[in-house]
């Protein structure tokens, strides 16, 4: 777990190492390579799990549409995310980009008040008769059973997704209370991050501190939340390769054909600012294969081995750590100066704010994390 997080931590340091080329190119350079890296578990697993169940194939190619959808998400994450790295301070950017978890409270929460809003009496007849939500979780279970058999039933069709039932259930939850404090600290966390930082701009790093970088990178933020929205259910009986090769592969494309028209690259040669510059040789290889080797495949391989053995509160906590640990890497790497006092008391504030919501999460058991099972 411990070597998981180092590994993903190294992420923005080697976007900052790649000073010289356009942000989302780099993005997709890093993408290219990881999805190059994933051709070989994508055709093993293809391999056996189709002889396994040979209606795999099917049910995949029905989720066709919600996997160019994610793996959109997960381009625009990366775009931000690099753009975010280029234009303010690395550990700025690794805390902003690291606030998904109070993003997915303020989510919820706008679910669940718009869920009371279209839902008022669904929402009462389930409360009022117990005996109706167990025949709802019964009808689930059998369509759910139905599903596995028929791809033809399957919820990943375009259509679905733009259901107004799809994305606000009438059994949404609240906040807990956890989720709550948590969620204020962090916001408060990131307003002194984004108001005091710009008197520690010189000692603090040789990027400038800015309101666009950290905005940025908060962008990103959001775009992996609903990059998990998205993918959440083709996870649950998607193979990890399956899944994740079409939405790096996907990411990748869109990234490439993005910076064509923002960035004024190349499709041609191997150039800084073609498309394929990566495989021009030199210390952009070098990057660009570490960024994928060791932050994609690497980190979080080694953060779905960690899930088999800890539980997913504890791996969701240490991951919080990623800030912390890549700003080290990058303060020794030479692209990131000290942080100053207001950095350091605000990304605490924030990293606080994150941990509160993860523990407050109702589907976790806080007694878990005290070994009481």
């Amino acid at each position: 777990m411990v070597l998981s997080v180092v590994a993903m931590s190294t992420g923005g340091t080697w976007f900052s190492l790649l000073r010289e080329n356009p942000p989302v190119l780099k993005a997709c350079w890093r993408l290219t390579l990881t999805a190059l890296m994933q051709i070989p578990g994508f055709a093993w697993e293809w391999y056996s799990h189709h002889k396994k169940d040979p209606a795999l194939f099917k049910r995949w190619c029905w989720s066709i549409p919600r996997l160019i959808l994610t793996g959109l998400f997960l381009g625009l994450h990366f775009a931000f995310w690099s753009w975010a790295v280029d234009n303010t301070s690395l550990t700025h950017s690794l805390l902003f980009i690291n606030s998904g978890p109070i993003i997915i409270v303020v989510r919820c929460t706008l679910l669940y008040a718009l869920s009371l809003l279209f839902y008022a009496k669904q929402r009462q007849k389930i409360c009022g008769e117990p005996d109706t939500e167990i025949e709802m979780i019964d009808v689930d279970k059998k369509t759910n059973e139905e599903t596995s058999q028929e791809s033809e039933g399957e919820a990943e069709s375009w259509k679905k997704l733009l259901t107004l039932q799809h994305w606000i259930s009438p059994e949404s939850y609240p906040p807990t209370l956890l989720e709550g404090v948590g969620t204020l600290l962090g916001f408060s966390g990131a307003a002194l991050l984004v108001l005091k930082s710009s008197s520690e701009q010189q000692m603090e790093t040789e990027i400038p501190v800015s309101v666009e970088g950290d905005f940025a990178a908060f962008l990103g933020a959001l775009m992996f939340v609903l990059l998990l929205d998205s993918g959440s259910s083709l996870r649950q009986w998607m193979p990890l390769f399956i899944y994740t090769f079409p939405v790096t592969f996907v990411a990748s494309v869109f990234l490439g054909v993005a910076s064509l028209v923002m960035e004024g690259t190349t499709f041609l040669g191997f150039t800084e600012l073609s498309y394929f510059g990566w495989a021009g040789g030199g210390p952009r290889l070098w990057y660009s294969l570490g960024g994928a080797a060791v932050a994609g495949m690497m980190g979080h391989l080694m953060c779905y081995l960690a899930l088999q053995h800890i539980l997913p509160l504890v791996v969701s906590i240490v991951c919080l750590f990623e800030p912390l640990i890549g700003s080290v890497i990058g303060w020794i790497v030479g692209v990131q100066g000290v942080p100053g006092i207001w950095t350091l008391l605000a990304g605490s504030i924030l990293m606080l704010g994150a941990v509160l919501v993860t523990i407050g999460d109702r589907n976790y058991n806080l007694s878990e994390l005290c070994g009481k099972r």
